[in-house]
C-alpha cells in the first residue's frame, strides 16, 4: 500500500509548548470542544495475557505493536541514559522510548515522540554538521529517490527543534559535479563519522547501482554548518559487488579515477540492501553487515582495510563473528547497534527491513530479535529474545482495531479486537477476533486475554477483521457487526450477528446464524453503528476502501435489519488521494447529539460533529485535522501511522468519551479525554419535541428526573443499549424517576414514534 505523506513539522513558536510542560500545563491537542492526550495516568486500563501459561500483565500494553522496525539511541534529555527512537517501516509509526531507571526496562514517552519530525521509509541518527549534536536522516517526503536531512536545534529547554536542511541532499561526484543523490527507498544506509573528525559520512548504494558508495562529509572542513557538503571519493567501496540472486556479491572490477562510476563488466540493479558498517572482531575498523531483499541471512565481510579506505574479504560468510546463532530473518534482515539494558556493552537487534508483509511471511508478532552484548575487547553476543520492546504491549500482527461492549453482562465494558491476519501452519492465512474480558470495573478497566479466536472467526477464511456492536435488530440488545475480505478474491463481506442472549445474560452470537448484507458493492474497511438520521433506531456505517462512508439506514423492521444504502453520506470527499476510511460513532463533544470520528490512509483523526444533521443542511464545522504535533500548538496534524481505526468508549467512566486508537502495526494507542466540564447541555433545546418532555436536563443522579409522555418511553445509552429498562406506564402523562442507577453519561428517552430526547446525568 502506498506509504503516507505528511507535512514537515514547522519551526516558529515551539517554545511556547515547552514552556507549558515545564509548568506542567499541557496544551489541548485541537481546537474541539473536547482534549485527548495520550493516556499514561490514573485510570488508564491494564491488559493481561498469559504466556507459556503464565498471565502476565503488559507494563506497555498501549505502545502500538512493531511489524518491521529501525532503532537508534537519541539523548532527547541530556540524561545518563539515552532515548530510543523506534521507526516501524511498515506503519510509518514512530514511538521514543525512555529508561525507566527504578523498574530496569523502556517505557513509551508520547511527549518526546511527538517532538520528532516526520519520518519517512527509513532513518538514521548523525551529526551531519559537526555541532555536536545528533541529526536525523530520513527519506525524501518529496522525491522517490531523496534523502532528508533535519537539523537538531536546542530550544530554550534543550529538548531539539527540527529544522528540514534539505528534502534532496546533494553531493559531489567524482567528476566534481554536483548533483542530487539518488537513493532507492526500500534500501539503509550506514551512517556514522568513518573519518573522526566529528560530522557524519555516508556508507550506501546509490540507486540501481551494484558497488558500494562512500561518501565523506566536508561541513567540518569547510566550516559551514547550514549547507551539507557530501563527497564521493568511493563508489567501489571494498571492491564488492551485489547480484540479484540472494548471497552472492563477485569482486568488483573497479575503474580508477574521476570514472569510476560502475562496477565492470556487469551492473545488475539491486532492489533493496541494508548496511550495517561497524566493528565486530574488535580491532576497531568497521566491518560490514549486509541485508539483502531477496535473503533470510546477512552477509558479513571482515574489513581488512580502514574505515575509509574498506578491503572487504571477498568471501562473505553468513556468521557474523562472535554471535552465537546464524543471523536469519525471514526476509530482508537488518541490523541495529544499540544499548538495550543500558549496561554499557552495545547490543545487537535484528529486524526485517521489508515495507510490508502482504503475505504474512514475517511473523509480526516477533518482529525484533535482541542478541545481548557480553563485556570484553571483542564485540561478541549472545540470543536473548526475538520480542525486544514487543513483549510488554500488545500486538497482534497489522492493522489492528478494536471494539467495547458489555459482553459478559457485568456493566463494564469488555474489549474485542480485530486485526487484518496471520500465517497459520501449514500455510493458510487466517484472521481471527481477540476478546478481552474486563475484570476491572468500568471506573478502573482490567483487561484480560479471555479467547484469542472469538467465535472461531479464524474458520471462515476471512481477513481484515473490523466489528462494532449495537441493537440493529431493536429487540433490546447489541448484535454484532463484522466486516472484512475474502483471502482469496478480496472481496468485501459484511455480516451481522444477532445477539440471542437471554435478558440480563452474556450476550451469544452464532456466525451459523449470520446475516449476510447484500447489494453493499464496497470494500468495507469498518463498521460503526448509531442513530445517524435520529429517527429512533440505529444505522450502520461503513467506512469504504475508496474512502466514502456508506450508510445502511434502518428501515425499523423489529427482529431483522432491513435497510436502504446511501453512498457517500457526509460527503467527506474522498479523492484519489486517500483510501481506508475507518470510523467510530460517538457523543465526543457530550452535546447529546452523535458525532464520527475518522481516518484514513494519511494516518490523522478527523472529528465530524452532530452527524445528524447531515440530514438538514446545517452540518457544524468539524475539525479535518483533530490531534495537533506538538511541541508547537496549532501545528502541523500529528500522523499514527499509515492505518488508524478509531473507537469511542468511556474507560474510566468520568462519562467523558475516550478513544482507543488501532494502529497499522497492530497495537493500540489509548487517548484519554481529559476535557474540563462546561457548559453542558446547553444545545439540547432543539430535542424537547412536543409530546415528551425531560427535566431536568442535564440531572444529578441524586435528582428525580420528570419524564412527560403520553406513551410508553424506555431508557438506552446513546449507541442504543438499554439500561436497566425502566417503562413509563402510557396512561400517566408525567412520572418522576430515580435516576441514580446510571451511572454518568449521555442517555436517550425513547418512544416508539417520537425523537428521542437526549439526557445528561452528571
Amino acid at each position: 500500500m502506498p506509504h503516507v505523506l505528511r507535512s514537515v513539522l514547522p519551526f516558529a513558536r515551539q517554545w511556547v509548548f515547552l514552556v507549558l510542560m515545564l509548568v506542567g500545563v499541557r496544551p489541548a491537542f485541537g481546537q474541539a470542544p473536547f482534549s485527548l492526550w495520550p493516556w499514561d495516568g490514573a485510570g488508564q486500563p491494564t491488559l493481561e495475557v498469559t504466556k507459556a501459561g503464565v498471565q502476565k500483565l503488559l507494563k506497555s500494553a498501549w505502545a502500538g505493536g512493531l511489524n518491521m522496525p529501525q532503532f537508534a539511541h537519541f539523548n532527547f534529555r541530556g540524561t545518563p541514559n539515552p532515548d530510543l527512537i523506534v521507526f516501524d517501516r511498515a506503519s510509518q509509526q514512530v514511538n521514543v522510548w525512555s529508561w525507566d531507571g527504578n523498574t530496569l526496562q523502556w517505557v513509551p514517552n508520547l511527549e518526546l515522540t511527538m517532538t520528532l519530525p516526520t519520518l519517512n521509509n527509513w532513518f538514521r541518527v548523525g551529526d551531519w554538521n559537526g555541532d555536536g549534536r545528533p541529526d536525523l536522516f530520513t527519506h525524501s517526503m518529496t522525491d522517490q529517490t531523496g534523502v532528508a536531512i533535519y537539523t537538531n536545534v536546542p530550544g530554550p529547554t534543550n529538548l531539539p527543534f527540527w529544522q528540514l536542511v534539505t528534502d534532496t541532499l546533494s553531493i559531489r561526484t567524482m567528476f566534481g559535479v554536483r548533483q542530487q543523490m539518488l537513493f532507492n527507498p526500500a534500501d539503509l544506509p550506514a551512517i556514522g563519522d568513518y573519518d573522526g573528525d566529528g560530522d557524519a559520512d555516508l556508507l550506501l548504494l546509490l540507486f540501481g547501482a551494484s558497488t558500494i558508495n562512500l561518501i565523506r562529509n566536508y561541513a567540518v572542513e569547510t566550516g559551514n554548518p547550514t549547507v551539507p557538503d557530501f563527497r564521493v571519493i568511493s563508489n567501489c567501496a571494498g571492491q564488492i559487488a551485489t547480484s540479484n540472486v540472494c548471497g552472492q556479491f563477485s569482486v568488483a572490477t573497479c575503474r580508477s579515477g574521476p570514472a569510476d562510476t560502475t562496477a565492470m563488466p556487469t551492473r545488475p540493479m539491486h532492489l533493496g540492501t541494508t548496511l550495517f558498517y561497524e566493528d565486530q572482531d574488535g580491532d576497531r575498523i568497521p566491518d560490514l553487515v549486509v541485508g539483502d531483499i531477496s535473503c533470510a541471512n546477512a552477509s558479513y565481510f571482515r574489513n581488512l582495510g580502514t574505515a575509509m579506505a574498506p578491503a572487504f574479504n571477498t568471501s562473505p560468510q553468513t556468521v557474523v563473528a562472535h554471535v552465537d546463532r546464524p543471523l536469519v530473518k525471514p526476509t530482508f534482515p537488518s541490523f541495529f547497534g544499540i544499548d538495550a539494558d543500558q549496561d554499557g556493552v552495545q547490543d545487537l537487534v535484528m529486524a526485517s527491513n521489508e515495507g510490508s508483509s502482504p503475505d504474512f511471511s514475517v511473523d509480526l508478532q516477533q518482529t525484533a530479535t535482541l542478541f545481548k552484548g557480553q563485556a570484553g575487547a571483542i564485540p561478541s553476543y549472545r540470543y536473548s529474545t526475538s520480542e525486544f520492546l514487543g513483549a510488554e504491549m500488545i500486538d497482534l500482527g497489522s492493522y489492528s482495531s478494536a471494539a467495547f461492549g458489555d459482553i459478559d453482562n457485568d456493566g463494564d465494558l469488555d474489549m474485542v479486537m480485530g486485526k487484518a491476519g496471520e500465517r497459520l501452519p501449514p500455510n493458510v492465512f487466517r484472521s481471527s477476533l481477540t476478546l478481552f474480558l474486563n475484570q476491572g470495573s468500568s471506573q478502573q478497566a482490567r483487561y484480560v486475554l479471555a479467547d484469542s479466536n472469538w467465535l472461531d472467526l479464524r474458520a471462515t477464511s476471512l481477513m481484515n477483521l473490523h466489528v462494532s456492536f449495537g441493537d440493529l435488530t431493536q429487540d433490546g440488545r447489541p448484535d454484532l457487526a463484522i466486516v472484512g475480505s475474502t483471502f482469496s478474491s478480496g472481496t468485501g463481506v459484511v455480516w451481522i450477528l444477532k445477539n440471542s442472549s437471554a435478558a440480563g445474560q452474556p450476550w451469544q452470537f452464532s456466525v451459523s446464524n449470520k446475516q449476510v448484507l447484500t447489494g453493499i458493492g464496497i470494500l468495507a474497511d469498518s463498521p460503526a453503528i448509531g442513530d445517524v438520521d435520529n429517527d429512533g433506531d440505529l444505522d450502520l456505517l461503513i467506512g469504504s476502501f475508496d474512502g466514502t462512508l456508506v450508510m445502511l439506514q434502518n428501515q425499523g423492521v423489529v427482529n431483522n435489519f432491513t435497510y436502504t444504502k446511501l453512498v457517500n453520506v457526509g460527503n467527506l470527499n474522498p479523492s484519489n488521494q486517500t483510501y481506508g476510511l475507518r470510523i467510530a460513532l460517538g457523543d465526543m463533544d457530550r452535546d447529546g447529539r452523535l458525532d464520527l470520528l475518522s481516518s484514513n490512509n494519511t494516518g490523522r483523526l478527523s472529528w465530524s460533529p452532530d452527524i445528524a444533521s447531515w440530514y438538514t443542511g446545517t452540518a457544524p464545522n468539524g475539525q479535518t485535522d483533530l490531534l495537533r504535533q506538538v511541541p508547537m500548538p496549532g501545528g502541523r496534524s500529528y500522523v499514527f501511522s499509515n492505518d488508524v481505526c478509531p473507537a469511542i468508549a468511556d474507560l474510566d467512566g468520568d462519562t467523558y468519551p475516550d478513544v482507543a486508537v488501532g494502529l497499522g502495526a497492530g497495537g493500540l494507542l489509548m487517548l484519554h479525554n481529559n476535557s474540563p466540564v462546561t457548559n453542558l447541555g446547553t444545545r439540547l433545546s432543539g430535542y424537547n419535541k412536543v409530546g415528551l418532555h425531560v427535566w431536568p436536563n442535564p440531572a444529578n443522579r441524586s435528582d428525580l428526573v420528570t419524564i412527560e409522555t403520553n406513551e410508553e418511553a424506555y431508557v438506552t445509552d446513546i449507541l442504543g443499549q438499554k439500561r436497566e429498562v425502566r417503562m413509563i406506564s402510557a396512561n400517566r402523562q408525567s412520572q418522576q424517576i430515580d435516576v441514580s442507577f446510571l451511572v454518568p453519561g449521555v442517555y436517550l428517552f425513547r418512544t416508539a414514534n417520537k425523537p428521542p430526547i437526549r439526557l445528561i446525568i452528571r
